[in-house]
């Protein structure tokens, strides 16, 4: 597993989950699925210091990490408290295997961790591990073959903006580099979508290139 692949995914999950925080009327639910998405990144990160990086910058990062999943913590316990009915999971940690979720599995696949170190990363069992990926049918090979043109769309217009690469193959290696990969007709038709007038811009100057 590639240490770019996996820093890069952990930014990109990190400022989704703050995006997703400033979303307002977040129930408890929707605050549970964040916290639990931030607790899986902080074990991967735990697991990953020393391996993928060294342990200064995952100290740091995992302090960055701890205030956030508080300041998650804090908002689920207030939401629950002004909600009749909502509780937070219970269980045992021998019961977490039965707590892992699609989202979890997704963040940890996309980061190219193997089954083994999903395992570690988790605490259960290998087999847990592939029984989950079976049940979600999540593969290296399927992971983003049921990506929809919409979600697509939306991640390629957010990192667009961030970083203003426009060009088809710069994208596509945008992506790769945050573990989805697409091809490249998938990539072109989505730049097509999402700003058409752009899109047609670089393709004509590519083939005025070709042809001088």
């Amino acid at each position: 597993m590639a240490r770019r692949t996996f820093i890069c995914r952990y930014k990109t999950a990190l400022t989704e989950c703050v995006e997703q925080l400033l979303v307002e009327d977040a129930g408890p639910g929707h605050l549970q699925s964040i916290l639990r998405r931030l607790e899986t990144m902080e074990s991967s990160l735990q697991w990953s210091a020393g391996r993928l990086i060294d342990t200064t910058s995952s100290d740091q990062l995992l302090d960055v990490l701890a205030e956030l999943i508080q300041v998650v913590r804090s908002f689920t316990r207030r939401k629950q408290h002004g909600c009749v009915g909502c509780q937070a999971p219970q269980g045992s940690d021998r019961g977490r295997s039965h707590l892992i979720t699609q989202e979890q599995l997704l963040f940890l696949t996309s980061c190219a961790f193997t089954a083994h170190q999903m395992a570690e990363i988790l605490n259960v069992s290998v087999s847990t591990i592939r029984r989950r990926l079976k049940h979600f049918h999540l593969s290296r090979a399927s992971q983003y073959a049921k990506l929809s043109d919409g979600a697509l769309d939306e991640f390629v217009q957010l990192m667009v903006e961030r970083n203003h690469p426009f060009e088809p193959e710069a994208v596509r290696a945008s992506l790769q580099a945050r573990g989805v990969r697409v091809p490249m007709r998938r990539v072109k038709a989505c730049m097509m979508r999402i700003n058409p007038q752009a899109a047609a811009l670089v393709d004509l100057v590519r083939r005025r290139v070709y042809v001088g």
